[in-house]
């Protein structure tokens, strides 16, 4: 593991987040819906997530991640990570071939993802075809990193948030930061 920092091109950045999505929360539990159907109930997380646990192994830099969220530089970064995303909303996802990934939709059917919430705040989860995709990035950033530097990493930011969210406002504190942050960029 010679270098750590990565060019975060709109490729290399859903390879990032699909790879640590996969690291972190693979293989999850899955359950049984009402009408019988699985579903996988765990292993959700954020964008926000995995760039923090990149950021803290050196792999991204403040100014990459800055320029990833921003509503105008960003796009390129936001509409590559959207074509890779599913919808689910209740027990029901809407995927296709190029899905790695869903995004759980809480504003419920017919509603859109804001794209630049997709890249703070909005929950994804891995899915069974990004599986395939992520074994095989495992093996290509390798060099940046390992699957244990990771999931120690994210060991050490559960467990900060774990100690925060021990405060009942923790989860309204950081959903006025990202509407602050996203009105700064308009």
């Amino acid at each position: 593991m010679t270098q750590r920092n990565i060019n975060l091109t709109p490729e290399t950045f859903v390879e990032l987040i699909v790879l640590g999505v996969y690291l972190e929360h693979w293989p999850p539990k899955t359950h049984l819906s009402v009408n019988g159907n699985p579903f996988l109930k765990d292993g959700w997380t954020t964008v926000d997530h995995v760039l923090k646990i990149s950021q803290n192994l050196g792999i991204v830099t403040e100014p990459q991640i800055q320029i990833v969220r921003h509503k105008h530089n960003g796009l390129l970064h936001q509409r590559r990570l959207m074509r890779h995303c599913g919808i689910a909303y209740g027990c029901s996802y809407v995927t296709n071939s190029l899905s790695w990934l869903q995004c759980l939709q809480g504003a419920g059917r017919g509603a859109t993802i804001k794209l630049v919430r997709l890249v703070r705040d909005q929950r994804i989860q891995l899915i069974p075809n990004g599986v395939g995709i992520a074994q095989a990035l495992e093996e290509r950033y390798l060099e940046h990193f390992s699957r244990e530097m990771y999931l120690a990493e994210a060991k050490k930011i559960n467990a900060l948030y774990a100690r925060n969210a021990a405060s009942a406002n923790a989860s309204a504190l950081y959903r006025e930061r990202v509407a602050r942050d996203l009105q700064s960029q308009e």
